[in-house]
């Protein structure tokens, strides 16, 4: 995930990542990878993805 609006330097808000992770869930996958590539907010972004799975990110 690159961003929104301001690619590579984009900080995802709760409201975005949950309306992300409603969007994946809703299709039913088994798994899912997902990989931030944001310069600044990567690993805070992907750690609260994770939680809205209901984990932790796999490294």
């Amino acid at each position: 995930m690159h961003g929104r609006d301001a690619w590579y330097r984009h900080d995802y808000t709760k409201g975005e990542l949950t309306a992300i992770r409603d969007r994946i869930t809703g299709i039913g996958p088994e798994r899912v990878y997902i990989s931030f590539n944001t310069d600044h907010a990567m690993l805070e972004d992907a750690r609260a993805m994770a939680r809205r799975f209901g984990g932790k990110p796999s490294v």
